[in-house]
């Protein structure tokens, strides 16, 4: 189980990488919202971010990470996945041509 420590005002917080369920990118900080409805906002950028998480997260568009472990469902339109649902209710637009990779890199090994 992964940790990572997150710089607050005055605090520094301890998550563990399960408790993420997706991130959020605002410019050179990233929102990191947890399983239980706790917001994090470290000042890293998604792409660096990204690189310190486990495989078990995917990058499914230029501003969102999300937790495979929190992926309800996918959603198509024409054929091609455009919406990914969340336990938490969230619903993240998934980019259509440059992170679609990962996300069907990640079917591939749970599809049956």
């Amino acid at each position: 189980m992964d940790k990572l420590a997150v710089r607050n005002i005055g605090t520094i917080s301890f998550i563990t990488t399960d408790d993420i369920s997706y991130v959020e990118g605002a410019g050179n900080y990233c929102q990191i919202y947890t399983k239980d409805g706790k917001r994090f906002m470290p000042r890293i950028t998604v792409k660096a971010l990204s690189a310190r998480l486990s495989e078990n997260f995917i990058r499914v568009a230029h501003s969102y990470i999300i937790n495979t472990d929190c992926l309800l469902e996918l959603n198509s339109e024409l054929g091609r996945y455009s919406i990914a649902r969340l336990s938490c209710g969230k619903e993240l637009r998934i980019s259509p041509r440059r992170y679609r990779q990962s996300l069907e890199r990640y079917l591939a090994e749970v599809l049956i």
